[in-house]
């Protein structure tokens, strides 16, 4: 301890990382610079290693990296003082010498603790160079989290969780990696501050990628003869150990029409009390009509999984998952614009990751594999279209690959599992340096850039009709926008929306829509103008001022949890739904009612610079955890803004760059992508949020989708969010202050869904707030506002117009009555012995 003092003291500290907006902390040519690593050098252990002797039972051995907002983590250490030749994701030369330094020293045993934010290239683990003996990735443990560690080390408690993202040799190596960073549009040479990101991978993704070449070369097919899984992956997704071991047997799978059903038999063989985790996971056929039609199929990908309860040694219990029947479906952006199940031959296997699944299934297909995974064959006879939404009846097509929205310019080549030589993604751009693409505007694409007006790419709305989805009726209703009623003298108030249950009435109900007529114009504007970390007081309608957090890993006046990825590498539903009660616990006690989160954003590849607020690469995984912290969030009293709303997945050139007042027109990172992987992947944990969970709100991110942003991209924000998830709720922008001033254009957003922005003022620019629609949309937002509002507990105790109070009440738990009891004691305790002093005192 006092040796790493005093380094310290002499500058030996790791790099503070960059602020919100992307500038490196500390002082450049200093120890304290962006992400510099500065572990100590070999020589310095001269001074203490006659000590070794003194704590040679075990070594543990900390490597630790950090994360940031603004910027994706260095691919390059050069402005880090750490090498050219490195990544920030690997070990250093100095982290290789203590290594060294521990194998030559007198310890028993050398345990290594990964507390890394992200991915890390963990080959070293199994390097004979050193002699390491255990590993645990513990990647941002959270306030408590040190102490379930130090009783993992002990023995007196267990470990259980799995990787919640593949692990490969070179980080460097997966197809998304080959176009991210700061690519910058050309204008006649020229380089613009129009910045883009292409997602030319398409499905293939973490594991997605890893495990679907592997069968492709198992089988000799589709030119991926060159892959070799050994040489490209350390751990698969889904990996992890246990002090206990467990065996499976008496599988069954059925089908009841709407779901499979699968049961398994889980058996703890060990001396040891444990907890395993069960996965499910399917391959859907990859057809001729697919390679026609340019549908992609992953050879694996996750539907569910299980966390076992506590199995005592010896004890046998059995476990039961199901999935959705339409898990089996693609989404087909080219043929019938939608989702369909094509006939053709499926496997469902129950694996313990992601590399045993797709060895199950070529073993079930014939190859000579020995595995402990249960692989079934289902075929399905004929296809079948999945194109309505099963929770509002509104049709599922296009909505980014239309006459109005271009997501993926048609000079883009895709990675295509039917030739992986020669689709292999190349960079988007002419620079021939990854990360630094430059790319000439094409025709039509600065038009396209700039036109962020009002009218920009809203489909078939405009100032005269709003065709409103009626998730009730399952009608579309065309509004005639009308000259608007403002300052009604109407007897109504918010509180009269809510009924005696402590809920509101349907959002459908006309009163909304009179209550928000007793809004003045300017009463509107500043209500949907300034929206950071509140959602401002209505005197008006008798509607009080609600405060909100935005913080990830709990309220900024909470607990701090653990980072996304280890959460979700519990694969623990129970783990994920006391997260969200603590969460509205905590917002309850310290008067919160709104938290912004949780964030829905997938691991595109390893080095995302807020990865370690993201859950996982896979959806599912990230879809179902989100769902129980959603659920329960809300159940007990507070609303969410799930974020960033969408394809938010680079933090380099995000959109928040420049000056107070920033008036860039190109703001906004461009996001290129095509239809399937926005759907599949990008909104999948959204759609568990809001359409599964009944998520209240969103956050809206900086970048574009194509050319629009989104949170004026009426595709995203109104035909998908609102019509086919049915949101209930609001769309709020991320932090607005200084950045968005003239792309997060507020009568687009407006039109689009967007309803309030993230901003310390009542004074984000508005062009227009006089007209009639301009008037129309403002309203109607403010109705979205207040029935998040609504669905809270912030209307506990608020007085109707009649004088009673709105009452809501919910669960108490058995701790509350605990600490009650206890303090009830107390009391009693106290007054009793108050009384029998006060006796005393008097004779």
């Amino acid at each position: 301890h006092d040796f790493y003092q005093q380094k310290k003291k002499e500058g030996y500290v790791r790099g503070q990382g960059t602020d919100m907006n992307g500038a490196y902390l500390g002082t450049k040519g200093n120890r304290d610079y962006g992400y510099s690593i500065n572990e100590v050098e070999k020589e310095a252990y001269n001074e203490v290693r006659d000590s070794y002797e003194n704590y040679s039972d075990v070594a543990l051995v900390v490597f630790s990296r950090s994360g940031g907002e603004g910027q994706d983590l260095p691919t390059s250490m050069e402005d880090f003082y750490e090498g050219n030749d490195s990544h920030y994701l690997e070990l250093t030369k100095e982290e290789k010498e203590l290594l060294l330094e521990v194998k030559e020293g007198p310890f028993k045993k050398v345990v290594v603790l990964l507390n890394v934010l992200n991915p890390f290239e963990c080959d070293f683990l199994f390097d004979t160079n050193y002699r390491i003996d255990a590993c645990i990735n513990i990647g941002g443990p959270g306030a408590y989290g040190l102490q379930a560690v130090a009783q993992i080390l002990h023995g007196k408690r267990n470990i259980s969780g799995r990787l919640s993202d593949i692990y490969a040799k070179d980080l460097l190596s997966s197809p998304a990696m080959q176009n991210y960073g700061d690519n910058h549009f050309l204008d006649k040479g020229v380089e613009t501050s129009a910045t883009y990101v292409s997602y030319n991978e398409n499905m293939y993704i973490g594991y997605r990628y890893y495990e679907t070449i592997y069968e492709d070369q198992q089988l000799k097919r589709h030119n991926a003869a060159d892959f070799v899984y050994e040489e490209n992956v350390v751990f698969p997704f889904g990996y992890g150990l246990s002090y206990s071991s467990f065996e499976w047997s008496n599988p069954t799978l059925s089908n009841d029409g709407d779901n499979y059903n699968l049961t398994l038999n889980v058996t703890n063989t060990s001396e040891f009390d444990g907890k395993d985790v069960v996965q499910v996971y399917l391959q859907k056929p990859y057809t001729s009509y697919d390679i026609e039609k340019k549908i992609e199929k992953p050879a694996v990908t996750l539907v569910t999984y299980t966390k076992t309860p506590l199995i005592k040694a010896g004890e046998t219990i059995e476990v039961s998952l199901s999935f959705e029947n339409e898990n089996l479906a693609s989404y087909d952006t080219y043929g019938e614009k939608t989702y369909l199940i094509e006939k053709g031959d499926y496997y469902i296997t129950l694996a313990h990751d992601s590399h045993e699944a797709i060895q199950s299934i070529l073993k079930e297909k014939g190859l000579p594999f020995e595995t402990k995974a249960y692989c079934y064959k289902e075929t399905i006879s004929s296809t079948t279209l999945y194109d309505e939404s099963k929770k509002t009846g509104y049709p599922i097509t296009n909505r980014f690959e239309t006459d109005s929205y271009s997501s993926l310019p048609k000079d883009i080549q895709m990675l295509s599992r039917h030739d992986w030589k020669n689709t292999y993604p190349k960079m988007y751009g002419d620079s021939g340096i990854p990360g630094k693409a430059k790319k000439e505007f094409n025709k039509g694409v600065k038009e396209s850039i700039l036109n962020q007006d009002e009218h920009a790419h809203l489909g078939k709305n405009d100032d005269t009709y709003d065709y409103l989805y009626n998730t009730n009726t399952k009608q579309i209703e065309k509004i005639l926008i009308k000259e608007p009623i403002t300052n009604s003298d109407e007897n109504i108030n918010f509180s009269d929306l809510i009924d005696e249950q402590g809920k509101p009435i349907d959002y459908y109900d006309p009163k909304w829509d009179r209550l928000v007529q007793k809004l003045s114009v300017d009463e509107l504007y500043h209500y949907l103008s300034f929206g950071m970390g509140r959602n401002e007081a209505l005197p008006q309608i008798n509607k009080r001022l609600t405060l909100t957090s935005d913080s990830p890993m709990g309220l900024r006046v909470g607990t701090l949890f653990p980072s996304y990825p280890i959460q979700a590498g519990t694969f623990s539903n129970d783990i994920a739904k006391r997260m969200g009660e603590q969460i509205a616990e905590e917002a309850l006690h310290n008067d919160i009612r709104g938290w912004y989160s949780p964030t829905c954003n997938i691991h595109r590849h390893p080095f995302g610079g807020r990865n370690y607020e993201y859950y996982s690469e896979d959806p599912i995984l990230a879809g179902i955890y989100v769902y129980h912290v959603v659920s329960n969030v809300q159940e007990h009293g507070t609303f969410v803004q799930v974020k960033h709303f969408a394809l938010n997945d680079q933090d380099t050139n995000r959109g928040d760059r420049g000056n107070f007042k920033n008036d860039d027109p190109y703001n906004g990172l461009i996001t290129y992508a095509n239809e399937q992987s926005i759907r599949e992947i990008y909104l999948k944990v959204f759609e568990f949020a809001i359409e599964k969970a009944n998520g209240h709100g969103v956050m809206t991110s900086y970048n574009r989708i194509g050319h629009t942003w989104s949170g004026g991209h009426y595709g995203l924000v109104t035909e998908i969010l609102r019509n086919e998830w049915g949101l209930q709720g609001n769309a709020l922008t991320d932090y607005a202050g200084t950045f968005g001033y003239r792309y997060m254009n507020m009568n687009q957003g407006l039109r689009a869904g967007n309803d309030v922005w993230l901003h310390p003022s009542k004074s984000f620019p508005i062009q227009d707030r006089k007209s009639n629609a301009a008037i129309y949309y403002m309203q109607k937002a403010a109705k979205h506002m207040l029935f998040t509002e609504a669905c809270s507990s912030r209307v506990n105790n608020q007085k109707k117009l009649d004088g009673t109070s709105v009452i809501v009440f919910y669960p108490v738990h058995t701790w509350q009555i605990l600490m009650v009891s206890i303090v009830v004691i107390i009391a009693l305790f106290d007054f009793i012995f108050f009384i029998v002093l006060h006796r005393k005192q008097r004779g």
